[in-house]
Order: structure tokens, then C-alpha cells, then sequence
């Protein structure tokens, strides 16, 4: 057992070297400016290493995107109350944003940012998606999966465009506000939608 678990450490602690330093080096400059021999550099680490791991630098960074977002995700998750679910994903992601706000800016001005901007909503999707399934579960709805599919794209496309919209703001993002503006557009909506759905 023991040995079988050491590499899969070391392969994660590589890997968390790597997207540490893609992070620090994304609050410097912008990621198109930012080359593998300066990730490894960053990182102490050799190119042979970096291309055990991820074939380029946008798989790297698509990992480290993945992580960050779903670990804050999981992280307010655990903290929230269990009554306010549904804003807690959206405050969530607005607190992410606003630490991250470096990262997100300049992954704004990269020539990759449609790429990037796909990866960000399709992890936005499947947090969106596992957040409805379970309060549809709680309140005992039965809709039907292309109207679920409707919901789920609707708000995490809306999720996203918020996000990368507050993260290029000038000063101070008010997270708090930013919830509650979501919340009121999507909460009433989403009711409405459902009893449409269920109505049928």
C-alpha cells in the first residue's frame, strides 16, 4: 500500500509546484508572456518534469484553474448555511474572483481567452449542475433533463459573465453586493422556470 501511495504524493506535489508557480508568475505578467522555462524556473524544476505532467502550458494552466476553483468552491460550501446554498455558490465564486482578481485580468488579455473562458464555464457548469440536482432532490421536483440542461447553462453562463465582468472593475469588488444582485435576477427566475416545467 505504502508504495503504491508515494509516487501518486509526489506527482501531486510536483504538479501543485508547477500551478503555484504559473499563479505567482500570472500576478506579474500576462500569461501570454509567460514561457515554460520561466514556470520551471519558478517552480525548481526541469522541463523533462514539466512535460511528464502536461503536454503545454495551457494544460497546466486549465489544471491549476480546476483546482483553485473547486477547492474555494468546496471550502465555502462547508462553511455555508445549509438554507443558503444557492447564494453560497454564487458567493463563492464572487470571493474567488476577488482574490484571484490578478489571475483573472490577465488571463483576460490573453489571445487564449476563449479557450480559457470555455474551461471556466464548463467547471462553473458542473458545480451549477451538482447545486440544482440536490435542491431539486430537497424539494422533491421532477423536471425534465432538457430543462435542467436550459437552467444549468443559463446560470453558469451568467455566473461567468459576472465574474470576469467584476474582475476587470476598477477598486474594490463588493462580493456581498454582487450575491445579492445574482441571487435576485436568478432565484425568482429559477423558481418560476420550474413550476413552468412541472406545470406542464
Amino acid at each position: 500500500m505504502s508504495t503504491q501511495r508515494r509516487p501518486d504524493r509526489r506527482r501531486e506535489r510536483t504538479q501543485k509546484q508547477l500551478g503555484d508557480a504559473l499563479l505567482a508568475l500570472l500576478q506579474e505578467r500576462n500569461y501570454d508572456d509567460i514561457r515554460i522555462e520561466d514556470i520551471c524556473h519558478r517552480a525548481d524544476l526541469g522541463r523533462a518534469t514539466f512535460y511528464l505532467h502536461y503536454k503545454y502550458k495551457d494544460l497546466l494552466l486549465f489544471a491549476v484553474l480546476k483546482r483553485i476553483i473547486r477547492d474555494d468552491h468546496v471550502q465555502h460550501l462547508e462553511q455555508a448555511d445549509p438554507n443558503e446554498r444557492s447564494k453560497s455558490l454564487a458567493q463563492g465564486v464572487f470571493d474567488h474572483v476577488a482574490h484571484y482578481r490578478a489571475l483573472y485580468r490577465s488571463l483576460a488579455q490573453s489571445v487564449q481567452s476563449g479557450s480559457i473562458d470555455r474551461q471556466i464555464q464548463d467547471f462553473l457548469k458542473e458545480i451549477t449542475l451538482a447545486e440544482l440536482q440536490r435542491m431539486i432532490e430537497d424539494l422533491n421536483l421532477s423536471i425534465s433533463d432538457d430543462l435542467l440542461e436550459f437552467v444549468v447553462v443559463y446560470l453558469a453562463t451568467a455566473l461567468h459573465g459576472v465574474m470576469m465582468w467584476a474582475a476587470n472593475l476598477d477598486g474594490d469588488i463588493d462580493t456581498d453586493l454582487l450575491t445579492k444582485r445574482y441571487h435576485a435576477f436568478t432565484d425568482s427566475g429559477f423558481r418560476a422556470l420550474i413550476a413552468l416545467g412541472t406545470s406542464r
